[in-house]
């Protein structure tokens, strides 16, 4: 929902509530929002060659379920996110790997043909899984029992950008997922527990989701101006915004910022292009708009933007620094 309150100037600017991102502890490219989701591994055994294309001698099936849960579940996370458009393939023409370490990475060339077909910029591989579950422990809590089950799950995740040849992610993680119950016994705890295959499968989903949150940027609502007045675009532009349609309404002030014919126009585009910078991460890019909104025009409520951005944009490269933001690119 967008809440919209107008504002002096004779109501030049309108004051939005807006959801702004903010990087996560992995932080991806900014551009980067389109991906196909997949895995390459496989617990199979036979010779090499055979395995890459599909012809195995043994396969463990319950961990081959167990490990296409993983993609399938960051699948739909994705999906369901509106940051992102995904693509899934069940069983990709890629080499196969059968540990849970990350295998030598895919070529690029071939990346970029599969993300060609599939038309997306990026792709998220799973390319190395293991998981194990320890014996039910069981302890007292006040007047009940808890029994638990303790399993270990491991992912090394690949994130290829092959257009830019760069990986984003490429990182073996190590999950270790507590799944409880309680009951008035011991044994009435144990029993609530899930079954051993049902622990497993909901211990990847959990190992799905938490690697999801590694690089979901966070957000939260603030306040901020925009200019809806001074050329029609403007106006049509202020529409979408009331429509939540900030897609549309940046493609609207982009063509303004460099193309209006009033250099008023483009400073005031230029500022509304900062703002929708700024709503989806790109900190950097709205800096530079709300710097050239000043050089074309120069206004207070410009400079005070600029201070503020400046402000996030060095907040930003310090906690990259101390390493509470991981930028691998």
């Amino acid at each position: 929902m967008v809440f919209l309150f107008g504002s002096g100037l004779g109501c030049q600017v309108q004051k939005v509530a807006v959801d702004l991102y903010s990087p996560p502890p992995l932080e991806l490219p900014v551009q980067l929002r389109s991906f196909l989701v997949t895995s390459r591994y496989v617990p199979a055994w036979g010779k090499y060659d055979e395995i890459q294309h599909g012809y195995y001698q043994k396969v463990d099936t319950l961990k081959w379920k167990l490990s296409r849960s993983v993609a399938d579940t960051l699948y739909q996370l994705l999906k369901d996110d509106e940051l992102y458009q995904v693509k899934y393939q069940k069983e990709p023409r890629m080499l196969r790997h059968n540990g849970s370490d990350l295998p030598e990475k895919l070529p690029w060339k071939g990346m970029q043909n599969v993300l060609n077909k599939v038309r997306t910029s990026g792709a998220i591989v799973l390319e190395g899984f293991d998981i194990t579950m320890d014996a039910v422990q069981t302890d007292t809590a006040g007047d009940k029992f808890v029994a638990r089950i303790p399993v270990q799950v491991t992912t090394a995740w690949r994130i290829y950008e092959p257009y830019r040849q760069r990986m984003p992610d490429e990182t073996v993680y190590h999950w270790k997922v507590v799944l409880s119950s309680e009951g008035a016994t011991k044994q009435q705890a144990v029993q609530a527990l899930p079954d051993s295959v049902s622990a497993l499968f909901q211990a990847c989903g959990d190992a799905a989701h938490r690697y999801y949150q590694t690089f979901r940027p966070q957000s939260e609502s603030a306040w901020r101006f925009y200019y809806k007045k001074g050329d029609p675009d403007l106006e049509k532009a202020s529409r979408e915004i009331a429509g939540n349609n900030w897609k549309k309404a940046e493609s609207i002030w982009m063509k303004l910022a460099y193309h209006a014919k009033d250099v008023v126009v483009q400073a005031k585009a230029s500022f509304n292009m900062a703002l929708a910078c700024e709503r989806d991460g790109r900190i950097n890019q709205a800096l530079a708009f709300a710097r050239r909104s000043y050089r074309l025009k120069s206004e207070s409520r410009t400079m005070r933007y600029i201070n503020q951005l400046n402000i996030k944009v060095m907040d930003h490269d310090d906690l990259i620094r101390k390493g509470e933001i991981i930028k691998k690119w």
